[in-house]
């Protein structure tokens, strides 16, 4: 009886051993997935390219023809500190497009279900 005893804590001993090595290298697996950062590359400086403009453009009949850019307008929206101002366009205008007024737009309460 004593044998086998002796046989299964020798059994045991390897199969803790085996469980910690496998600890081991499952953490070590999750170490290198998550924190590993690989060296970086080594920076290689390239010469700079000389860089020529050519000027025969400013020279040429079509540029010469072309026509300085102005602008967009801005749209102008009557501010709250100059209330006298009229506004961008009125009520009667925006009636003549066809809109309704926002006070007949939407339904009476919208909060409540169809």
């Amino acid at each position: 009886m004593a044998i086998t005893f002796i046989a299964q804590k020798k059994r045991k001993k390897y199969l803790v051993f085996i469980l910690i090595i496998l600890i081991l290298a499952f953490s070590l697996g999750i170490w290198r997935i998550l924190f590993y950062k690989p060296l970086p590359s080594p920076i290689v400086i390239r010469p700079l390219k000389k860089i020529e403009i050519n000027f025969e453009l400013f020279g040429l009949s079509s540029f010469k023809e072309l026509q300085v850019f102005k602008g967009i307008p801005l749209f102008k929206i009557p501010s709250l500190e100059k209330p006298e101002e009229k506004p961008v366009i009125s009520i009667e205008e925006i009636e003549e497009m066809g809109i309704e007024k926002i006070e007949e737009m939407g339904r009476q309460n919208p909060f409540v279900a169809y």
